[in-house]
């Protein structure tokens, strides 16, 4: 399983739930979040779309993905 960690992507509980939870910039001064649910789509998939939608908003603002 990979445990690399990815910029913006972060595993903690949100009340008691376990999620994935993912920050990006919206605007300047602007953070964005989102969370994806270990329960709801279990840990790898969870990560996975985690992952997926910090790289979507990195090509979105950047023009590319900035890490590995």
């Amino acid at each position: 399983e990979d445990n690399f960690q990815v910029y913006g992507v972060r595993k903690i509980w949100k009340g008691t739930v376990e999620v994935f939870e993912v920050n990006w910039q919206a605007a300047p001064g602007k953070t964005a979040r989102t969370t994806f649910s270990v329960k709801k789509y279990g840990e790898k998939e969870a990560r996975r779309l985690a992952i997926a939608l910090r790289r979507e908003k990195e090509i979105e603002i950047y023009g590319t993905a900035l890490g590995k």
